[in-house]
């Protein structure tokens, strides 16, 4: 496992003393490919699982075809409920810099990979500190998993490709897992790890302004809701606001905001929402600089840091097409 996974980004002042990332619904990801599930991957996927349990089904007719459209939209539906935070094990890739980071003039962040970076990590899983309980069922996983990059798509020809772990296992979770993680060769020098969480577990939701939303919120007393530029609200919630670990022993204050939660995500989902996570700033040891990145940018970051963080400025190499990197 890598000590480090780095994330390109802006150069965002409000950054250094309140640490959001946003985690982008997978549909809105540069890749086509992303969420993209076929008929056939849905219908290969179901005579595997019909193996490995040893159930008959036939293969055809109007109540089938009927049975895999429905799973195929349920299959969207749920993917549509996540969202990914991408990291990469190179901080130092030209085209990532060019692509992510402000055409080099923004910054990457060094991120610790021994635990959650999410702010709210209290839970101890596998040794591992994290802010979540493990997704039983193949979605979501705030620990970074590294993606496998593949010639073809993933095809669910054979049963190891989907078979649950145990027969009580959920079914679906490898099928989910393969869809998440699986892109094809061309965005191999990206080298990335994906963080994935539920939107509607987000910190902070940035969406268009509706009145019935800002009045919920404005009326709540633990959510902030303040307005934006271009006609736009932010709210923020509180760290782990509803956030239930065990659904057999909760109390009804909990679970109430469990769904106040869950109710404010529906209604921002039409909103043109974007989703933002609070990260520990413990978690990110070092600023990167692009080549092209301002002195202002770096003097700033200076003198408002609220954590202590090593920085670096990427140079670009005399010899060869490469950069390489100078502590500040």
């Amino acid at each position: 496992m890598n000590e480090y996974l780095y994330k390109y980004t802006k150069f965002r002042e409000d950054f250094l003393s309140d640490p959001y990332i946003r985690a982008t619904q997978i549909e809105g990801l540069n890749d086509p490919f992303e969420a993209n599930v076929t008929l056939e991957q849905i219908i290969k996927a179901r005579k595997q699982h019909n193996e490995f349990y040893d159930v008959s089904e036939e293969f055809q007719g109007e109540d089938f075809d009927y049975m895999m459209e429905e799973f195929l939209s349920l299959s969207q539906q749920d993917l549509s409920e996540i969202g990914v935070i991408s990291l990469t094990e190179d901080p130092i890739n030209p085209l990532m810099w060019a692509h992510y980071a402000d055409e080099h003039k923004g910054v990457v962040l060094q991120v610790k990979n021994e635990h959650s970076f999410l702010c709210g990590a209290n839970e101890y899983i596998g040794g591992k500190r994290v802010r979540y309980n493990k997704d039983i069922f193949g979605f979501a996983s705030e620990l970074p998993k590294p993606v496998a990059y593949r010639r073809n798509r993933p095809q669910f020809d054979f049963i190891e490709e989907v078979a649950p772990e145990h027969r009580q296992a959920y079914p679906h979770k490898k099928f989910n897992e393969k869809l998440i993680y699986t892109k094809a060769n061309d965005w191999l020098y990206e080298k990335e790890s994906r963080s994935v969480v539920y939107l509607k577990d987000a910190d902070r939701i940035v969406c268009s302004y509706d009145e019935h939303t800002f009045k919920f919120c404005d009326n709540h007393e633990f959510l902030t809701v303040k307005n934006l530029s271009d006609n736009r609200i932010q709210i923020d919630f509180p760290i782990n606001f509803g956030n239930i670990l065990d659904f057999a022993n909760v109390d009804d204050a909990l679970y109430d905001e469990y769904e106040d939660r869950n109710d404010l995500y529906l209604w921002t989902r039409g909103l043109d929402a974007q989703y933002f996570f609070k990260l520990n700033p413990s978690s990110i040891s070092a600023f990167i600089f692009g080549c092209k990145s301002s002195f202002g940018d770096i003097e700033i970051t200076k003198q408002k840091l609220s954590w202590d963080a090593d920085l670096y400025k990427a140079k670009i190499s005399k010899d060869k097409f490469e950069l390489d990197l100078e502590k500040i």
